[in-house]
């Protein structure tokens, strides 16, 4: 078997990744927010804490 990595891309993520990756373009109020954070019960904290963060430092989103 051959196989083609991109490296750019891979690497080793934290449990969470996958919780922010998927809320990241979300405004407060979107419906996809309110889904992701019940997707992803058990990161519930870090998804608060990034959201946080972004109020706090003024990230643009887009």
């Amino acid at each position: 078997m051959v196989c083609i990595i991109d490296w750019e891309y891979a690497g080793w993520m934290p449990d969470f990744w996958d919780a922010l990756k998927a809320t990241w373009m979300c405004d407060d109020d979107d419906l996809w927010l309110h889904f992701g954070r019940r997707v992803f019960r058990e990161h519930d904290e870090e998804l608060k804490a990034d959201w946080e963060w972004r109020i706090r430092s003024q990230v643009t989103i887009l």
